[in-house]
């Protein structure tokens, strides 16, 4: 939960002016935070895993090393 609270409440009416429907249709579902909490809440602890392997540990980063010859690089793939 934030801190600022006016911040939370302006932030979410101004992504719904600009990224929402015309129609203001999406605003009282973008604004009911409090469900998705409550929601999340009785999460099994199978469905944290989950979400963790699917956001975190499926990850892959590419490293590069620009360090190399002129014109070269040098290129290391790592899973998470």
């Amino acid at each position: 939960m934030e801190s600022a609270k006016g911040d939370t409440f302006s932030s979410t009416i101004i992504s719904d002016v600009l990224y929402g429907k015309e129609d203001g249709s999406e605003l009282l579902a973008s604004m009911d935070e409090i469900r998705y909490y409550g929601e999340i809440r009785n999460w099994t602890s199978a469905q944290w895993v989950d979400l963790l392997r699917k956001f975190v540990y499926s990850l892959s980063l590419v490293v590069r090393n620009f360090n190399d010859k002129p014109g070269t690089t040098s290129t290391l793939h790592v899973s998470l």
